[in-house]
């Protein structure tokens, strides 16, 4: 319940700033952020795109963004979990289980800017603007259990939309575009050994 309050004020002080921003001709709306309200589906979206979301979730807080991605009939097509715990954590859904740490270089800021895009080999996200995870998909890498379909029959569906599930917590607004990432940087700092489950 605490969470949801949260997550209305946070939304209704996007939605405020927005408007005024608009109001005093400020943005520029070719950029402009939706709001993320009640479970969004995002559409058309596909591996070209690029897809930025906002969040202003502190560590520890354990606010959580939940996309699932879709293919044009509504069958599961992948999906992105980001944990806001005490060691920020993802999980790509649909691959494996456990969580991995995001990396130790993670922008120490609340306000994010998260770049997702799925890639010909799995997928890729970046944080205001620097490359945290890059994960390439394969069968020594997806391993998830009890699944009706294989990991690579999920994946290897056409990405034509994502789904911000009702339980996401953490997603502001977003974005679509057709840009670059965001600069590549050498992931030294991230283990895949670095696996546990939160709380």
């Amino acid at each position: 319940f605490i969470q949801s309050n949260l997550r209305t004020v946070k939304l209704l002080a996007m939605t405020i700033l927005l408007l005024t921003l608009t109001l005093l001709g400020v943005t520029d709306t070719a950029e402009e952020f939706t709001p993320v309200l009640e479970g969004p589906t995002i559409a058309p979206f596909t591996k070209d795109m690029l897809l930025e979301v906002k969040t202003n979730s502190e560590n520890g807080s354990k606010d959580k963004m939940k996309l699932n991605f879709e293919d044009k009939n509504g069958h599961k097509a992948g999906g992105l979990l980001i944990w806001f715990g005490d060691i920020s954590s993802y999980q790509v859904k649909w691959c494996y289980e456990w969580w991995k740490a995001l990396p130790d270089s993670l922008p120490e800021e609340d306000d994010k800017v998260w770049g997702i895009q799925r890639t010909d080999q799995g997928l890729r996200v970046s944080c205001n603007g620097v490359t945290v995870v890059d994960e390439l998909l394969s069968n020594e890498t997806c391993v998830a259990a009890n699944l009706r379909n294989p990991w690579n029959v999920i994946w290897g569906r056409e990405i034509a939309r994502i789904n911000v599930s009702e339980a996401d917590t953490a997603s502001i607004s977003y974005r679509i575009t057709n840009g670059e990432l965001g600069k590549r940087v050498p992931l030294t700092d991230r283990s895949l050994a670095s696996q546990y489950e939160p709380p």
